[in-house]
């Protein structure tokens, strides 16, 4: 259905927090995210990412989308692409772009999750 959302998850060495991989004809997009869980130590998490935003957008080489909302139960960290899924036509289009993006995102992030430090209050 036109509604519906493909998602690849992959774990990034962290419980709470996980790299998406996902296909979203809704918006006609694609996409990598970072989704972080946003209850407990999972803010400051972000948080810690984001102090280092300038180099992990330097590595992927693409400026990323830092959302980080109160009222929501997750923060992410988005990078999408206009590229309608549900085209025969964009397929190889779709295969090209995660197998450029997904494995620069991963290596950006994967160590840099295993490194954050939860506080000593929480």
């Amino acid at each position: 259905s036109p509604g519906t959302r493909y998602t690849n998850l992959i774990s990034l060495g962290r419980g709470g927090i996980h790299m998406e991989l996902l296909l979203t004809p809704r918006t006609d997009s694609i996409g990598i995210h970072v989704w972080i869980k946003c209850g407990g130590w999972y803010r400051e998490a972000f948080d810690q990412l984001h102090e280092q935003k300038s180099e992990i957008e330097l590595e992927i080489g693409e400026t990323l989308s830092w959302e980080s909302d109160e009222d929501r139960k997750s923060c992410k960290i988005v990078l999408q692409a206009p590229i309608n899924p549900q085209v025969d036509e964009n397929r190889e289009q779709v295969v090209e772009w995660f197998a450029k993006m997904a494995i620069p995102f991963f290596l950006a992030f994967s160590d840099r999750v295993k490194q954050l430090t939860k506080p000593p209050h929480l």
